[in-house]
């Protein structure tokens, strides 16, 4: 792996935060990150899958923004919640413990909005989020 690679990955994990008691583990690559590491949004491939291994965390995301008003969501989560259910809430998909989706809003709208989803999945396990998303506010 090169040094800038490293250097990108050392950024991203320092914005490394948990919510529910360690439940929830998120962090962002915001668009200044790739200029001060002279590196690109793939070289970030993995971020996510090392934050998984968080002792703890049920639920883990890497939220990347790929443009001015557009985010990729990365989710991972241990089989006590359903990955999907997340990712449904933006329009997105994938399986059980791995899912995503890329939402035209920026970086700081979508976190905010993604921290209230996975608070509402996360305490009604059991309950279907519906395919047009969590009314949020």
């Amino acid at each position: 792996m090169p040094f800038s690679t490293i250097a990108l990955w050392g950024r991203i994990l320092a914005t490394a935060r948990s919510t529910a008691d360690g439940q929830v583990v998120y962090a962002t690559l915001a668009p200044a990150m790739l200029d001060e590491t002279d590196t690109e949004q793939h070289d970030a491939d993995g971020v996510v899958e090392f934050l998984a291994r968080t002792q703890g965390a049920d639920v883990v995301v890497l939220l990347r923004a790929i443009g001015p008003r557009e985010t990729r969501i990365s989710v991972r989560t241990t089989e006590r919640v359903d990955a999907t259910r997340i990712a449904a809430a933006f329009d997105g998909g994938g399986h059980a413990q791995r899912a995503g989706c890329v939402v035209p809003e920026p970086l700081e709208a979508v976190t905010r909005r993604l921290l209230e989803v996975i608070d509402t999945v996360v305490r009604t396990k059991a309950a279907p989020v519906p395919a047009e998303g969590i009314a949020l506010p």
